[in-house]
């Protein structure tokens, strides 16, 4: 009796793991504030444009794609972060961030950030400074998080990003990654992909800031 309560046990957190893998999940990121005063220059955040290329069923995870082959569908690709897996390593449900956000005003947060970490004043538009202030762009070249299955369930988050300008990069290092990762013996839930996503662009936020001036 024991071992059969155990076997259906099994298959309903299974057939539960399933169901969360094949919806799509919409998380919200936090990129926390510097507290520090700034004592550089003006800088404004011009653009950043994401330049991720989708693809449809790729053969490996680490490429964007988003379920039902959406990729023309921008509304979507430009809240995308990631993709899940089910058991068999098949794709399945989107990870994407809440209406109204987008992965190019995150990594402009995340810029900001970085910025006044290294002391800089960063100057919205339409406020006093803006016109004078050192422009700043940005392209996205990559941004996503994916799911590895071996003797354990992983995650993996990896975004690079290409600084533009006339300025402020030392040397000429224009290019910025974040990295995480996240093993589970279990199960990837929610939370998991939450803290990931947090620490990569925690880990881009300090890359940003070291190859600024």
């Amino acid at each position: 009796m024991c071992a059969m309560r155990s076997i259906v046990v099994t298959v309903l957190l299974g057939l539960l793991a399933a169901g969360c893998a094949a919806s799509r999940s919409e998380l919200a990121v936090s990129v926390p504030k510097p507290s520090a005063a700034p004592t550089k220059a003006a800088v404004k955040i011009v653009n950043v444009a994401d330049k991720r290329a989708f693809q449809v069923d790729p053969r490996q995870p680490s490429i964007p794609s988003v379920r039902g082959n959406e990729i023309g569908n921008t509304a979507l690709t430009s809240r995308a972060v990631g993709r899940k897996r089910g058991g068999y390593g098949n794709a399945w449900g989107d990870v994407v961030l809440p209406e109204g956000q987008t992965v190019s005003g995150l990594v402009e947060q995340v810029l900001s950030a970085a910025l006044a970490d290294k002391g800089y004043a960063v100057v919205e538009q339409g406020a006093a400074g803006y016109d004078t202030a050192l422009p700043l762009s940005a392209d996205i070249i990559k941004f996503w998080s994916w799911v590895n299955f071996g003797l354990d369930i992983k995650i993996t988050h990896e975004s690079l990003i290409r600084l533009k300008g006339p300025w402020p990069v030392a040397e000429n290092d224009r290019e910025a990654r974040g990295r995480a990762f996240y093993n589970s013996f279990v199960a990837i839930v929610e939370s998991d992909w939450i803290d990931l996503l947090n620490n990569g662009t925690g880990d881009l936020r300090k890359n940003v800031a070291q190859v600024l001036k």
